[in-house]
């Protein structure tokens, strides 16, 4: 596995458009501690990204059993800004349901603009629930892909070598290995400038950072 510890920070101009899609997980075993880590991590990273009206565009979707659209591409534009709609995200319980929040994610891009990269977070906490089984969840993240998107798993307290979450990433690398819910926003600047350096887009250097080593394959 490769070490990935040093993050560039860029000059204050945001990267080329994106269009990204973050997924939120509120199933059972998720604390209001987790989920208020996760929606500063959603926060922070769309920073990193640049998401305004006139740049990069994201869309939230919570899911437990069922996906919940907590806001479009375009729901911003319209008085919302980012930060609100992500703080509207509630914990909901239930059972882990990833095929369906991806299936959800699959609609979603048919709003992306055909024009730009497109980007989806995945921050999970676990398996997909063991009854589901993995078959159509490859399946959907397979229909994430084909809708020319890059999956990336963000993995809380998840080896980076699971079975069930390594095989629906596009690179082994995809998968990144957070050791707990206090550790994600450690992790914001390095996925950050791996994801940016995987869209080919430039990145402004301007300094260098020493961020807590993120470990990817």
């Amino acid at each position: 596995m490769v070490p990935l510890y040093n993050c560039f920070q860029s000059s204050g101009a945001p990267p080329s458009s994106v269009d990204i899609v973050f997924l939120l997980d509120t199933s059972d075993g998720v604390t209001q501690s987790d989920l208020r880590q996760q929606k500063d991590f959603a926060k922070r990273m769309a920073k990193q990204f640049g998401v305004a009206p006139s740049s990069s565009h994201a869309a939230v979707i919570s899911y437990s059993d069922k996906p919940i659209l907590i806001g479009g591409f375009h729901d911003y534009l319209m008085g919302r800004s980012f930060d609100d709609i992500v703080d509207s995200v509630a914990l909901t319980g239930g059972r882990r349901n990833i095929q369906e929040a991806l299936q959800q994610t699959q609609r979603m891009l048919t709003n992306a603009r055909p024009d730009v990269p497109r980007v989806v977070f995945l921050v999970t906490y676990g398996q997909q629930a063991r009854e589901l089984g993995s078959q159509r969840l490859r399946e959907m993240a397979k229909s994430v892909r084909d809708m020319s998107a890059v999956l990336y798993i963000t993995g809380v307290g998840v080896d980076d070598n699971d079975p069930q979450l390594q095989p629906i990433v596009e690179r082994r690398s995809d998968l990144f290995e957070i050791p707990t819910s206090g550790d994600l926003n450690s992790y914001v600047q390095p996925i950050a400038y791996y994801v940016m350096s995987r869209t080919g887009k430039p990145i402004q250097i301007m300094r260098l950072i020493i961020t807590p080593q993120l470990t990817t394959g």
